[in-house]
């Protein structure tokens, strides 16, 4: 039982190996996470929209309370009167303030070259303050910032969720490449028992104690064996290939370093964490399906809410300085009539309606979405949980089928399958390990919790 095991591992080590004399580096699995997201396009893309976010929200801010200044001079003219030497300048500043729907301080000052008495004087300057609240759709300044702060922080939810998908591909990924290698091991340590079975028929055939039949089956295996190890590994080197150059960005070889989790700590971690019955109902409006729908529901009523105050009015008040006194004056502007006025509030009403059923649609779907995770997670660890007893039993049936194959009962064809059932479960095995690890950074990232991935890749 333990020769097919010793192969296995033989074979693999014999690998590794002839990686490193071709050149080939180490690689784990917490490596290959931040190589990935080091280069993943997504990624990069994700922090540009951050970045255009925040830049967005600073440009704004700046238009409130930071003036904004201008200069213009002009330079002495030539005209049928002849050439002037006139030279004149007007400097302004102005700068917006976040009351009302909108309200703008502005100054400015004049200056011109004085011929006669051959002096800079000032022929004209002024400060003026207009605020104006348009009570059909009294959106201020303040409101645009809380705006542009909301993106801000939309950008980087979405910005933690492109991170998460990449983390969670990257341990798909490496885990499925960790058994593909182990398949190919078993698989190249198969090709060596059929050709030493080979060569001890042929033995017991040249000295008459097998038949033609029994020697034809064995050189069948062999080339059976062949072509799986051939198939395997052309899989395998491509597939490792593509993960080393496209998903991690390392052009050489690699060699992956088996995960090493602890199975103990992540069932009582999982079967913890799926005791909070509450987890769901909590998470259900965490996600940026629910927020661009609740966002949806918010923009039809501001609609709703415009449409009927469209017939109201619009006010403007103004004060202002110059060198020939001060005014103060005020302008009411009023839209009397609009053919389409009652309709567009029937559509406002009716776009309302349209966003609160797909509030409640997208509600409906990220409860059924979570309810699929939490159930996905429970069949992990209920599958990681029997594992212990399909150990046993397939111990047992090892056990069995070897005396039965030492007394003759069976063939070595049928304990060689068994062997090959055996590590092919091992390999099963180890995978329903990280199977339960994926399911759990899923749930949690559905919930919209921070996934941790550190704490179980030391």
């Amino acid at each position: 039982m333990m020769r097919k095991s010793s192969g296995a591992f033989l074979c693999a080590g014999i690998f590794l190996a002839l990686s490193w004399m071709a050149g080939a580096s180490a690689l784990t699995v917490n490596e290959a996470i931040e190589l990935a997201l080091s280069n993943h396009p997504n990624i990069r893309q994700e922090e540009l929209k951050v970045q255009l976010a925040e830049l967005q929200l600073q440009a704004a801010l700046a238009i409130i309370g930071i003036p904004a200044l201008d200069l213009q001079i002009s330079a002495p003219t030539l005209s049928n009167d002849g050439f002037s030497s006139k030279v004149s300048g007007q400097f302004g500043a102005g700068f917006s303030l976040p009351w009302g729907t909108s309200s703008q301080v502005v100054g400015g000052l004049q200056w011109a070259w004085d011929r006669l008495t051959g002096n800079w004087t000032v022929p004209s300057w002024g400060i003026s303050f207009v605020q104006t609240v348009d009570f059909a759709d009294p959106k201020t300044a303040s409101d645009q910032i809380d705006e542009k702060r909301d993106a801000v922080e939309r950008a980087r939810e979405k910005l933690e969720r492109a991170h998460a998908v990449v983390v969670m591909e990257t341990i798909s990924r490496y885990s499925q490449l960790l058994s593909d290698g182990q398949s190919l091991d078993n698989a190249e340590a198969d090709f060596i028992d059929a050709k030493e079975n080979l060569a001890t028929v042929e033995e017991l055939a040249d000295s008459g104690l097998r038949g033609e039949q029994s020697l034809l089956e064995a050189r069948l295996q062999v080339l059976d064996a062949q072509i799986e190890v051939d198939e395997l590994r052309s899989s395998h080197e491509e597939q490792l290939a593509r993960f080393s150059l496209q998903w991690v960005g390392v052009e050489q070889l690699v060699v992956l370093i088996p995960m090493r989790l602890n199975r103990q700590a992540l069932i009582k971690a999982t079967a913890d964490f799926l005791a909070d019955e509450s987890v769901i109902s909590t998470a259900i409006d965490i996600s940026a399906e629910v927020d661009a729908a609740k966002q949806g529901v918010h923009e039809a009523k501001q609609a709703l809410h415009a449409a009927q105050r469209a017939a109201l009015p619009s006010l403007s008040i103004s004060a202002g300085i110059t060198e020939q006194g001060w005014t103060v004056g005020c302008n009411l502007s009023l839209d009397l009539f609009s053919p389409n006025r009652g309709l567009q509030l029937e559509i406002a009403k009716v776009q309302l309606s349209l966003a609160l059923q797909t509030l409640s649609g997208v509600r409906i779907q990220r409860e059924n979405y979570l309810t699929d995770q939490f159930h996905a997670l429970d069949n992990a660890l209920c599958s990681l949980n029997r594992l212990p007893l399909e150990e046993e039993k397939l111990a047992l049936e090892v056990d069995i089928n070897q005396t039965r194959f030492e007394s003759g009962s069976i063939s070595a064809a049928e304990w060689q399958a068994q062997l090959k059932a055996q590590n092919a479960f091992l390999i099963t095995a180890e995978k329903r390990v990280a199977s339960v690890l994926l399911a759990l950074l899923a749930f949690r990232d559905a919930l919209g919790l921070d996934l941790h991935w550190e704490e179980w890749l030391p």
